[in-house]
């Protein structure tokens, strides 16, 4: 609450940080204008550069040149990942009921790797339901990303709600840069929804709808053409916009003339 001592405090020292800034840098488009907002900030100083990710580590595979698809996926079904944490505020539950709602669908395999307070309900609702098309592994190590990354055909990005306008999920780039149509799980206007829709690169879903996730995801799968289309967008939309060739440019570009004033 705005009352609350603790946020008062915040807020009195955020005005003086920003005050007193010679340049305000900013993941997106939504969160600078939430900014503008709440804090008396000059525009002119207030720059948008988005998280970014290196592009020729994170890229799409062929079943060949992924060795995490013979042991994840050997009869090269489509996948639908999550991969993060998986947190008490986090839409888990409405992808676990989608993948129940899907358990018909053998073509599918929904796979989630993580950790947090939900992961050990997700291995629940796994074996409480019986669920084959339903694969729920740890974090696993960082030399693996790659790969884990380019398992996905669809990847799912839930943003929190009260979030808009506070956090990009920086694995949704991640996903991107593998060649993954997204399916972002978002409320109103919000950056996640806004690059999903400028790269043209998935679908946007209300939170809480398992129903409208599963009919998403089985349309998407059925209709070879539009999540190739989605997929292709996806990695473009990253070689071009947010991989850190581009993105470390533009900051040095916004860095470099204010160092020298």
């Amino acid at each position: 609450a705005d009352n609350n001592p603790i946020v008062k405090l915040w807020h009195w020292m955020n005005r003086r940080v920003y005050r007193d800034a010679v340049a305000v840098i900013t993941l997106g488009r939504h969160m600078a204008a939430r900014l503008t907002r709440n804090y008396p900030l000059d525009k002119k100083w207030l720059y948008v550069i988005p998280p970014w990710v290196d592009v020729e580590q994170i890229k799409p595979m062929s079943y060949g040149e992924n060795p995490l698809l013979k042991s994840f996926n050997p009869d090269g079904k489509k996948v639908i990942l999550y991969s993060g944490n998986m947190g008490l505020s986090h839409e888990i539950d409405s992808m676990l009921e989608a993948a129940k709602l899907l358990r018909g669908r053998k073509d599918l395999l929904f796979l989630f790797i993580g950790g947090g307070e939900k992961w050990q309900d997700a291995v629940d609702f796994q074996k409480d339901n019986d669920l084959t098309n339903l694969q729920v592994l740890p974090f696993q190590p960082e030399e693996r990303l790659p790969y884990n990354m380019s398992l996905a055909d669809i990847a799912l990005v839930a943003l929190d709600d009260g979030a808009e306008g506070l956090m990009i999920p920086s694995k949704m780039f991640y996903y991107m840069a593998a060649g993954a149509a997204v399916i972002g799980i978002c409320k109103g206007e919000n950056d996640v929804s806004e690059i999903i829709r400028h790269s043209r690169c998935g679908v946007i879903i209300d939170p809480k709808n398992p129903k409208k996730m599963a009919e998403v995801i089985g349309d998407l799968a059925h209709n070879i053409e539009v999540l190739n289309r989605f997929k292709m967008c996806a990695r473009n939309s990253a070689k071009e916009s947010y991989s850190r060739e581009v993105c470390t440019k533009s900051l040095r570009t916004t860095l470099l003339p204010l160092l020298n004033q």
